[in-house]
């Protein structure tokens, strides 16, 4: 008896081609490790910030610290301004013609007019129309005029004088007076505070061995007070090394 082969089922399954599979077991793949990238990503971000703000708030000192540093720095700041501050140095001002020094601020300045023994000395503020202004005047030929006080006696046999009843002692010893009064100059009325300089008798007089020393100022500046005290000092570098009169 002739037997018939029979194809087997599996037979009739056709086979997949095996770069086929891989191909499309990769197509799967690839989105889920990009998925699973992104969830580590993401859970690794969240654990390192919440650990941050923790910190921060558990640990005061770590905000402390970042204040301290902000804190140096302003510091600094501070320092350096005050350094630029310290920048304005005190120039000096000699005349060995006539022998007369001052020491002043370096940010102002000195204008001077000198012809023979004459001296006309203005220091002030570097501006072209300064509030505030020293003078020193040292003529030829002059004399002194007799300062009173309210405060002391003058003998009837001195001359004539001006009465001061508003004045500063510029020095402990009392031997530099600083009085108010109103010069009426070529630009009008100007408040201004004339030196005077006691001899050994106590008398006190406008001629500053020698010279006229006065300040010109307004006094409705806010830092008038400053300014008269910074030019009291001045005149207490005032040295006269010339010939007496």
């Amino acid at each position: 008896m002739e037997q018939t082969n029979t194809p087997s089922p599996m037979e009739n399954i056709p086979v997949q081609n095996t770069e086929v599979v891989l191909e499309k077991k990769k197509n799967i793949l690839i989105p889920i490790l990009l998925i699973v990238i992104f969830i580590l990503v993401g859970i690794f971000a969240y654990l390192f910030f919440t650990d941050r703000v923790d910190i921060e708030d558990k640990d005061p000192s770590a905000k402390e610290e970042v204040a301290e540093d902000e804190g140096e720095e302003v510091e600094v700041e501070d320092e350096q301004i005050q350094d630029e501050e310290a920048e304005i140095t005190t120039k000096e001002y000699i005349n060995t013609a006539v022998g007369v020094k001052f020491e002043y601020p370096g940010n102002w300045k000195v204008e001077v007019n000198s012809e023979y023994k004459d001296l006309s000395l203005e220091i002030s503020e570097n501006k072209t129309s300064p509030e505030f202004i020293f003078r020193y005047l040292l003529p030829s030929g002059s004399g002194p005029e007799i300062c009173y006080f309210s405060d002391s006696e003058i003998p009837d046999e001195v001359g004539m004088g001006t009465v001061y009843d508003n004045f500063v002692k510029i020095e402990s010893t009392d031997t530099l007076r600083r009085a108010y009064g109103v010069y009426e100059g070529p630009e009008g009325s100007q408040q201004m505070y004339k030196v005077c300089k006691s001899d050994s008798n106590g008398i006190y007089s406008d001629w500053v061995k020698p010279g006229y020393i006065s300040y010109f100022v307004n006094m409705s500046r806010a830092d008038a007070q400053d300014i008269i005290k910074l030019m009291d000092g001045i005149t207490l570098s005032f040295e006269y090394t010339g010939e007496d009169f």
